[in-house]
């Protein structure tokens, strides 16, 4: 699909192929009369119906439909009116019945049922409402074995009499229709718009529409009419927020209007100033009405112990009840609600944000004093723009305060605005009066420099300053603690390491927790992973409570990467981008989708990988991250030069290349120069001049990254690189290097990269093969395939045709872990196997468990064939039975060592 994407156009069907199957499979059941599907509005029950009414047809099942409405309950027949002559009296069942019969026979006739089942299918969309003289003639037809029926069933209204008298023998099949998951929602989209959603988008999507199909729709028909969803860079992005279409607001209002008085009152309430608790909204309507909005799925009562809130049932409903709220009716809930809670002597933490945010919203003035203990809250909630929110009351002649500068400085940084931080970190260090906030706003300010602006000089300078000026005071050992945090990433990492082991001389503890996560990452870089783990894991539990640190979980996701537990770190990441996300914290998803990018990189996981980077150039470019960009853009380079996008790799590169003329000579100019930034160009260079051929400049380039590494003492980084250098044909210049690495540290990522290239140096299937279900257990599943596809070939080489078939499987079960699209240098070509197709054909047949008497149905085939090609398979395979059949060419089991999905 193009960039252009038709709305008002019918949504492919997807992610409910589940359901269709357990309707086929009731379908083939005599016993089974009725598939009935449950599910709340919007869901989509009645496409899923539809798609089950359009499978019977596909195997020659006669259909029928109908469809009941709250107008057509009371009258008789109504429902199925349309399929019965003219002249039958509503009040006649029996002659409906016999017409309804008469139609069933004739339809079935006259259908080519290949399954042999003459029953008619019938779909009723909305059976709740279905008459009753309707539902006694469909039970009639039931019970005569006529018909099977396809119902829908709204689980949010009353039970139907009528639907419970049609399941008097309990012979129907009752599903329960989930909302979409957020898997289903990426899964939908991507058919939709024709390509993948960035993942901001798609949380953003998937969080106001709740997984409900419909809501979905018309978001995204919604933001494709204003232009707010665009493509760019192959992944859809939405560049506003999405507001949906006409018919979104209609159905909403449809369903909020019936409540009106104080249960209105109540509403509007909650969608100003949610959660709010239930005791408030008894005093504003009563009990009953509640209970109503409750039932009906409007508000949601959550109980904690025993403190009870409400909250809107949907984010969707608040949008809809606060464009209808008036500026003076705005006014009086807020101010209403904020005297309340004064009145009760804000006895929660939350309090004073409320109160300070309902004020403001009002129109009414805040002191600086309850400004800052807002913000303080806002940011303990990682709300960094509500803080901006607060802070911007404060007129600039009021804001000559240490505290108000700090806060409005990390705010800014946090939400991309680093340069404006700047400005404000300055002052605030200016105006510390204690040692404790010098050091916090100095470590502010130097992270902002550093990571935000990219002017690491710059930064190192403001340290050094800050340094002379404490010469003789107790801050100077933290100030050089927290420049040895900042150089561990461009200078000798084990000098940094002697410094940060004494953090505890740190005593202000927001320095304290950021020098321990630079800790984490230097025992990282030296191969001491299980201590590094073991830090990022007390760091996260003590860092909880408190608003969460970027840096702290940017430490615990590259240990969870580089101690080998790559599968964790996907979910925890992914787990931490979505809390980011939440919170909009941009500083942390710019960095967290950069650390997703770099794991799946490592996995092989190349179109993942690239989404990754793309996602993570976008938020950085947007939100002037340089360093981000050029890490985020070198990714980008090296995920698509090996999925063959040469050109698009080239361009990119180019890109960095302009931006950073001194990348290219493949040396940092100053001792602030991030090290990784070098690297990850080197990486994407040597990859893009091996897709184009050039493998020899490919490997020095590569080599002189990895040398670099070894140089500032980070085994990591050079055991990677070392290890990519085997993938481009250098296994020989690197194994014993990678050897010796991998012998001092406990990194398993390092221990399955050195047994890599050292089974291709070997020559040895066998080893080649170990070294596969190593990194596949991993979850290193393109090294894993590269290394069995040279295992395959030098099993065929030595005529191990049963060996070189299980490896050439394997190679095959990781590269569909990977994702497909794959051309790097060390896939080989599929071992060509000594059988004919025909005996390749009926051996996959017999490995995946088909006798020979269903293999020959199947192929039209005398089953003497059969056996006579499964033997003379045997032969060329030199094997003796279907079990071993079956150990070439079936994947291994589910949850066993080399678990994949492909099948051969």
């Amino acid at each position: 699909m193009s960039e252009q994407v038709a709305t008002g156009s019918r949504w492919p069907f997807a992610a409910r192929e589940y359901e269709v199957s357990l309707c086929a499979d009731a379908l083939a059941t005599s016993e089974i009369t009725m598939f009935i599907v449950h599910g709340k509005g919007g869901v989509g029950k009645t496409r899923l119906g539809e798609e089950c009414l359009e499978f019977a047809k596909s195997v020659g099942h006669a259909t029928l439909t109908a469809a009941a409405t709250p107008a057509s309950a009371q009258l008789p027949l109504s429902t199925i009116s349309h399929l019965l002559p003219p002249d039958v009296k509503p009040d006649d069942p029996i002659a409906a019945f016999t017409a309804a019969s008469r139609l069933c026979r004739r339809a079935s006739q006259e259908s080519l049922s290949r399954s042999g089942d003459q029953r008619v299918v019938v779909f009723v969309d909305d059976l709740q409402w279905l008459d009753n003289s309707s539902a006694l003639v469909l039970r009639q037809l039931l019970a005569a074995e006529m018909i099977f029926l396809i119902g829908t069933v709204h689980a949010e209204l009353p039970a139907s009499e009528a639907v419970a008298a049609l399941d008097t023998k309990h012979d129907a099949r009752h599903v329960r229709l989930r909302e979409f998951s957020v898997a289903d929602t990426r899964e939908v989209l991507a058919q939709v718009l024709g390509a993948p959603v960035e993942h901001t988008t798609l949380h953003e999507l998937f969080d106001i529409s709740r997984g409900n199909v419909l809501f979905l729709r018309e978001l995204v028909e919604g933001a494709l009419t204003a232009g707010t969803l665009i493509k760019g860079h192959r992944l859809w992005r939405l560049t506003g927020k999405p507001s949906g279409t006409v018919r979104l607001h209609d159905v909403i209002q449809r369903r909020l209007k019936k409540f009106y008085g104080t249960a209105r009152t109540a509403l509007e309430t909650l969608a100003l100033c949610e959660p709010v608790a239930l005791e408030t909204l008894e005093q504003l309507t009563s009990h009953e009405e509640l209970e109503r909005l409750e039932q009906q799925k409007i508000i949601t009562v959550i109980t904690d112990g025993r403190r009870s809130t409400c909250t809107l049932a949907h984010p969707l409903y608040g949008e809809s009840l606060r464009a209808g709220i008036s500026s003076l009716r705005r006014r009086q809930i807020y101010l209403t609600q904020a005297e309340r809670i004064q009145k009760l002597k804000a006895r929660r933490l939350d309090d004073v944000l409320h109160i300070a945010t309902w004020k403001l919203a009002a129109g009414e003035s805040v002191s600086v004093t309850g400004v800052i203990r807002a913000a303080r809250r806002a940011k303990a909630a990682s709300d960094y723009s509500m803080m901006l929110n607060l802070l911007s009351s404060i007129p600039d002649d009021e804001a000559s305060c240490h505290e108000v500068a700090l806060l409005k400085g990390e705010a800014l940084s946090r939400v991309g605005q680093c340069g404006k931080a700047e400005i404000f970190l300055a002052r605030a260090q200016e105006l510390a009066s204690s040692d404790d906030a010098y050091l916090t706003a100095i470590l502010e300010r130097v992270l902002n420099l550093w990571w935000g602006l990219g002017e690491g000089d710059r930064a190192i300078e403001v340290l050094q300053q800050a340094q002379y000026v404490a010469t003789y005071a107790k801050l100077h050992r933290p100030l050089e603690i927290i420049e040895a945090g900042l150089l561990h990433w461009s200078d000798h990492i084990p000098s940094a390491l002697r410094f940060l082991d004494d953090v505890k001389l740190v005593s202000t503890p927001l320095a304290r927790m950021w020098a321990q996560a630079q800790r984490c990452h230097t025992l990282i870089h030296i191969g001491r992973t299980g201590e590094a783990l073991s830090l990022s894991n007390e760091l996260q539990r003590t860092a909880y409570g408190k608003s969460p640190s970027c840096s702290v979980e940017i430490a615990r996701l590259a240990a969870l990467i580089e101690s080998g537990r790559l599968e964790e770190a996907r979910s925890t990441g992914t787990q931490m981008f979505k809390s980011a996300v939440d919170g909009k914290y941009t500083e942390m998803q710019v960095w967290i989708s950069f650390q997703l990018g770099h794991r799946d990189l490592l996995a092989g996981h190349l179109q993942s990988a690239y989404q990754w980077f793309i996602e993570a150039s976008a938020l950085a470019k947007e939100n002037s991250y340089p360093m981000a960009l050029d890490l985020a853009e070198t990714g980008i380079v090296a995920a698509a030069a090996q999925l063959g996008r040469t050109d698009e790799a080239r361009s990119v590169l180019a890109r960095v290349s302009h931006r950073n003329p001194d990348l290219t000579d493949g040396g940092p100019k100053t001792k602030s120069s991030i090290h990784i930034v070098q690297h990850y160009y080197d990486l994407s260079t040597a990859w893009l001049a091996a897709v184009e051929g050039d493998m020899f400049r490919a490997r020095r380039r590569i080599i002189q990254s990895a040398s670099a590494a070894a140089h500032a003492g980070s085994k990591a980084i050079e055991g990677w690189l070392l290890s990519e250098a085997g993938r481009l044909g250098g296994a020989t210049e690197v194994h014993e290097r990678l050897g010796k690495i991998a012998a001092t540290a406990d990194s398993a990522l390092l221990k399955a990269r050195a047994n890599f290239a050292s089974a291709l140096v070997s020559g040895d299937p066998e080893r080649g093969a170990a070294a596969a279900e190593e990194c596949g257990d991993l979850g290193l599943h393109l090294l894993a395939a590269e290394v069995a596809s040279f295992a395959s070939s030098a099993f065929s080489r030595d005529r191990e045709w049963r060996r070189a078939a299980a490896a050439t499987t394997l190679t095959e079960n990781m590269l569909k872990r990977c994702g497909g699209g794959i051309v790097t240098p060390g896939l080989f070509e599929p071992v060509a196997f000594p059988l004919t197709e025909r005996e390749r054909q009926i051996s996959v047949m017999a490995a995946r468990g088909m006798a020979s008497q269903e293999i020959a149905k199947r192929l039209v085939l005398s089953v003497r064939t059969v056996d006579n090609h499964l033997h003379r398979a045997y032969g060329k395979l030199g094997i003796s039975s279907r079990q071993e059949l079956a150990g070439i060419f079936q994947p291994p089991v589910k949850g066993s060592r080399l678990s994949g999905e492909a099948q051969m």
